[in-house]
């Protein structure tokens, strides 16, 4: 149990609402550095707190665990007068958040005027203020400034070891970084940070985990599907434990591409109908769509009413999610979805260009050379897909290829017979770094684990770390089966 969650209890039995008051005054920070705010909520959401910071606090618990009526009532009630600078930035930063406090435009000028009120704060409430301010940047595509504030956020915050904010903010900067396909600064950045807190026990070491996340989506879309599993699988189980429901959706897109990439169609669909189970009558605009996605992709019974659904999203002219777009892409393409959407795809295009967004560009790109190839407009195919194929070696931008059936295969192979030379299987020896292949060789040599440690410098569980990563980049279960493998590959002697 979480040491302060009991603490907490304590205090609310004995029934003072003057200690209540007083213990959340003093901890501030440590209602937000937690994965247990839902349970915090629960204590507190009938203590009737008076101190104006104290009512800040509880609206943000209401508003992170999903009790959006009682987070209104808070907000309006409190007296902003009344709180110093840092808490008028941490209230600001909350209506910020919230769609019912305006429009994304309106929100992003409160969240500049929360910056301006913790300008002078080195750490916590700063640190909050960029990540809040990275969160609706990125809703107006400024995709690289988000990625720089959500870095700027997990600085501060690993400096004052708030480590479960700085590893969710870091998981954003990455995920930002893996838009712009950033991949080698994702994996060397996430790699680099497991490293440092290999060595961290209990709920903090799980907090970490959870940058697995973005660093299996990136080797998703560089087309290494097993690896991407074995990342997403730690993640999975991170975020399970701690029970953060908000940071599903972008986990189960990359375990359904992996299993696409992997041609995997009864992992798939098992993966989407558990899917389905856990999120389908939550209300996550995110899940829904994921949701759909994995319907379509899977073939599922329902997937008519899926196509229908999407339809429907096209004829309302609304801004579509990248992933939205993606679906009917495909649905137009594959399953004569009765609405030409490939006019207004040029539009979605150009706005993906000037976001710098390289992955929903890519796979833009290669269904509209698709739709020019299909009504034999070969040179319009071909201006568009070289600059897809461009991507595919500059930025190791390769799933998009292998993820959906195009009939310009032909065309792309005339273009550049290297990309579709092999099937879409993981190849993930070239991904050994020198380090791993360091260990492997003394591994080899029969060393053990405090052995390797000793030679190279390093704590012993940064060595287990590094081994996990060898065993799963080439497929095996153990070190006597890595070895074998090795050797075969002829990677050590």
């Amino acid at each position: 149990m979480d040491p302060f969650l009991h603490s907490l209890d304590n205090v609310i039995k004995a029934e003072d609402i003057t200690k209540i008051e007083e213990m959340m005054m003093n901890n501030t920070v440590r209602f937000f550095d937690s994965p247990y705010i839902a349970e915090y909520y629960k204590r507190l959401k009938n203590v009737p707190v008076q101190e104006p910071s104290n009512q800040v606090v509880l609206a943000w618990l209401a508003f992170l665990s999903g009790d959006f009526m009682a987070h209104y009532n808070l907000v309006m009630h409190v007296d902003f007068n009344q709180l110093n600078d840092v808490m008028k930035g941490l209230y600001l930063d909350l209506k910020a958040l919230s769609k019912i406090f305006g429009t994304l435009d309106e929100r992003i000028k409160l969240s500049l005027e929360a910056l301006h009120y913790v300008s002078q704060d080195k750490g916590f409430y700063k640190a909050y203020a960029f990540s809040v301010h990275a969160n609706l940047i990125f809703l107006k595509d400024q995709i690289r400034d988000a990625a720089s504030y959500f870095e700027q956020s997990f600085e501060l915050f690993f400096k004052e070891k708030i480590y479960f904010q700085a590893s969710v903010a870091l998981s954003n900067a990455l995920f930002n970084y893996i838009c712009l396909a950033q991949f080698d600064h994702v994996i060397e950045k996430a790699e680099h940070t497991l490293m440092l807190t290999s060595s961290f026990q209990s709920i903090e070491k799980m907090y970490w985990e959870v940058i697995c996340m973005p660093l299996g989506a990136a080797h998703v879309m560089m087309n290494k599907p097993s690896l991407a599993l074995d990342c997403l699988d730690r993640a999975y189980r991170a975020i399970d434990h701690m029970g953060l429901v908000h940071m599903h959706g972008n986990l189960e897109i990359y375990y359904m591409k992996a299993y696409i990439l992997l041609n995997d169609q009864d992992s798939l669909k098992a993966f989407v109908n558990k899917t389905i189970t856990l999120f389908e009558h939550t209300h996550m605009e995110v899940m829904q769509m994921v949701i759909t996605y994995g319907k379509i992709m899977s073939n599922h019974p329902t997937k008519q009413a899926e196509i229908e659904r999407l339809e429907n999203i096209v004829l309302s002219e609304k801004k579509m999610r990248p992933l939205t777009l993606e679906s009917i892409l495909h649905l137009c393409l594959t399953e004569g979805c009765h609405i030409d959407f490939f006019e207004p795809l040029i539009s979605y295009i150009e706005s993906y260009r000037y976001a710098g967004d390289l992955m929903s560009l890519q796979t833009a790109l290669l269904h509209l050379g698709e739709y020019y190839y299909v009504k034999n407009d070969v040179q319009k195919a071909k201006v568009i897909l070289e600059e897809a194929i461009e991507m595919y070696h500059k930025k190791q931008l390769r799933a998009p290829f292998f993820l959906y059936p195009y009939q310009c295969e032909s065309l792309i192979r005339k273009l550049d017979p290297t990309i579709y030379k092999r099937a879409p299987k993981l190849d993930d020896i070239d991904a050994l770094t020198n380090r791993e292949l360091d260990i492997l060789d003394l591994i080899n040599q029969g060393k053990s684990n405090g052995e390797i440690s000793n030679i190279l410098f390093i704590s012993e569980g940064t060595v287990k770390w590094h081994i996990n990563h060898i065993l799963a980049k080439l497929g095996v279960k153990n070190r006597v089966e890595a070895l074998n493998k090795a050797k075969s590959l002829k990677l050590i002697k």
